[in-house]
């Protein structure tokens, strides 16, 4: 019923909209039918006045030969302005080139080619292409590419410290420039031999030189000053024109105006009061039956919302219970695999204190402290508050106690400094790095104070500007070995701290420097919150 009503009165509206539009077009329709009226509104209308185009000379013209080819380009000598700059692109157009005997392209192209050198710092390449590109344009005649070509070739032999093969080149290009009346070449031949005599000495010439670049600069200079006076002049003569013709079709357009503007208004002002009446109207219909479509949605949407609710705080329930259930049993497999490594750790102990063989009870002692490493990895979690990652600092301080306690039977003084600058490892990482530490300590234990009471050792754990993190042991002992090779490695520590930095994705290097220096670098993985 409401939606019918609404429908209605659309229709009613619509209709009234359209007897007053209908009037306003018949009123303008009348006006613009009135004879006097379209003649005075032709009196004085004007067309409007187009503004001077400024036409640019080219200073340098293509052969009139030419290549049919996509990418070829020929507006002038340089060719890299309009086509990529690439060598390859530079050779095809030379080839194309050669084929159809286009000897301006040819010499084009093979000046590109010259340029393209001189940008890759291979002068010579560039010094035989330009020679080559002059010789084809001597044969042609074409002063202007003459020109350019000598003064590049003049910067090469410059740049060679050629200097007297140089100023030959830049001489011709002067005298080129001077014949052809070039005066803009000129300034760049007389500059760069100005600063070519200075270098050889000759102050004399350097200084006319530089009075004839001098001369030929405020030359430019007033001419250009000219050319914007010129142009300055056109552009006022320009707008003095323009703003009379605005005048005065303003003053037309005042005229043509005023005699319909009094009767649109009154057209416009009924118009907009139909309007806004029309769309009051349907506004406030549309908002009636959207306030009582929202309020039946409202009470169905909150029904659902609490329902949601409720269903919402049982899975919360579910989930943190479930959560606090899983914690509780990962601290329980890490405390059980800790038990039981400490278990295999005990019956390697036991075993090596029973045996007779020295090799051997050094095997199963080695074997003992890997296995107590990992076993102490574990413990730190199941203690930890995030199971995700372990403090590696009490981790490294513990296993280093525990391996000098293993090997310092002769009671050597080690000092350990040991910085982790607190940075939190997984257990894919800590696991693998912490046997790492446990093989180089190992080593350093084994052979770096082999003729000493003392020493001192290093470790630490740094986070890297390129996300990497870099572990670095060092000693102040005898070094390293020169023969040892980290590609070529016999020592079964070694080989096993390279193959657990490639598990880590990382590499293993070791250097002499006042002692041995080990480095690992991995890349850096972040932790789950």
């Amino acid at each position: 019923m409401i939606i019918r009503q609404i429908v209605i009165l659309f229709l009613l509206v619509a209709a009234q909209l359209f007897i007053w539009s209908h009037v306003g077009d018949s009123s303008k329709q009348v006006i613009d039918q009135n004879p006097n009226y379209q003649k005075s509104k032709n009196k004085y209308t004007k067309p409007k006045t187009e503004a001077p185009s400024v036409v640019r000379t080219p200073t340098f013209t293509t052969s009139p030969k030419t290549i049919d080819s996509s990418h070829v380009v020929k507006p002038n000598l340089n060719v890299s302005d309009q086509v990529n700059n690439s060598l390859e692109s530079y050779q095809k157009t030379l080839m194309l080139a050669e084929k159809k005997h286009d000897y301006f392209t040819m010499a084009a192209a093979l000046s590109d080619i010259g340029a393209y050198y001189v940008k890759n710092n291979n002068l010579q390449l560039a010094l035989d292409n330009y020679q080559k590109s002059l010789k084809i344009s001597e044969s042609q005649k074409n002063k202007l590419a003459i020109l350019d070509i000598a003064s590049a070739i003049g910067d090469i032999y410059s740049k060679q410290k050629n200097y007297a093969k140089s100023e030959e080149y830049y001489l011709r290009s002067l005298k080129i420039a001077e014949a052809t009346g070039n005066t803009e070449k000129v300034k760049l031949a007389s500059n760069a031999l100005s600063k070519l005599y200075v270098i050889k000495g000759n102050y004399k010439n350097a200084f006319e030189m530089q009075l004839l670049f001098k001369k030929v600069t405020d030359s430019l200079y007033k001419k250009e000053a000219q050319d914007a006076l010129i142009q300055n002049q056109i552009k006022n003569e320009y707008n003095k024109r323009h703003i009379l013709d605005s005048i005065q079709q303003i003053e037309s357009s005042m005229f043509y105006e005023k005699g319909i503007l009094q009767k649109q208004s009154e057209v416009d002002s009924t118009r907009k009061i139909t309007y806004l009446i029309a769309i009051g109207l349907i506004l406030a219909l549309l908002l009636a039956v959207t306030f009582y479509r929202s309020f039946k949605n409202t009470k169905k949407t909150n029904k659902i919302i609490a329902l949601q609710k409720e269903e919402t705080e049982e899975k919360k329930l579910i989930i943190e219970k479930s959560l606090e259930e899983k914690e509780i049993l990962l601290k329980e497999i890490h405390h059980r695999v800790k038990n039981n490594l400490q278990i295999i750790s005990s019956l390697l102990s036991l075993q090596a204190n029973r045996t007779e063989d020295a090799g051997l009870k050094k095997i199963m002692s080695e074997a003992k402290n890997r296995i107590s490493s990992m076993a102490l990895i574990h413990q730190k979690i199941y203690q930890s508050d995030n199971l995700s990652s372990i403090n590696f600092q009490t981790y490294v301080e513990q296993m280093t106690e525990s391996i000098d306690s293993t090997f310092n039977t002769q009671q050597k003084e080690i000092t350990y400094f040991i910085n982790t600058n607190d940075i939190a490892l997984t257990i894919d990482h800590a696991i693998p790095l912490g046997l790492i530490i446990n093989e180089l300590l190992t080593n350093i234990h084994k052979y770096a104070f082999e003729d000493r009471t003392n020493g001192t050792v290093t470790i630490v754990l740094e986070e890297k500007n390129n996300n990497e993190i870099e572990l670095h042991i060092s000693d102040d002992g005898i070094g390293i070995p020169k023969e040892l090779n980290v590609n070529a490695l016999r020592s079964l520590g070694l080989k096993l701290v390279k193959g657990l930095a490639d598990q880590l994705k990382g590499n293993f290097r070791f250097e002499n420097n006042h002692g041995a220096h080990f480095f690992v670098n991995f890349k850096k993985v972040e932790l789950k919150k």
